[in-house]
């Protein structure tokens, strides 16, 4: 699922990215590959976003995966 995400974020659909993801993050919510290709993934939106409310939520999702210590210890968090 992780790189099928990945796939649906080099084609330019990171809405369908984030959506597997997302799923993925239900069954393994610590999962370390997980957790980077989320911040990947929202970090592509927020620097596409032209949207005020949605670059919000966006940094706040950025901020939340960092805060997590296992996204952390795989230096994910240099991805911003």
């Amino acid at each position: 699922m992780i790189s099928l995400a990945e796939q649906h974020l080099n084609d330019g659909d990171s809405v369908k990215a984030l959506l597997l993801i997302e799923a993925v993050m239900d069954t393994e919510p610590d999962n370390q590959a997980v957790l980077a290709m989320r911040l990947q993934i929202l970090t592509v939106m927020r620097k596409a976003s032209g949207n005020l409310n949605e670059s919000g939520w966006l940094n706040h999702g950025i901020k939340q995966t960092q805060k997590n210590p296992l996204t952390i210890s795989k230096g994910a968090s240099r991805l911003i």
